[in-house]
């Protein structure tokens, strides 16, 4: 990127190459995309549960 320009969308953010994105989904999309893929699953209550693996804390330099 040219020095002086603005990165806009993903790739402002590091994601590239993305063949699908899914952006702003409602709550009821996003629990069906989500539990679909297999992704989440829904608790009893009805909260949206994922698992994230076991490297979920933030790095001491973000």
């Amino acid at each position: 990127m040219a020095q002086g320009q603005q990165a806009t969308g993903l790739e402002g953010h590091g994601i590239k190459n993305v063949a699908r994105v899914f952006w702003n989904l409602s709550v009821p999309a996003l629990y069906e995309e989500a539990v679909s893929r297999r992704e989440a699953s829904i608790s009893v209550e009805g909260p949206l549960v994922c698992r994230t693996g076991q490297h979920t804390g933030r790095s001491p330099n973000d």
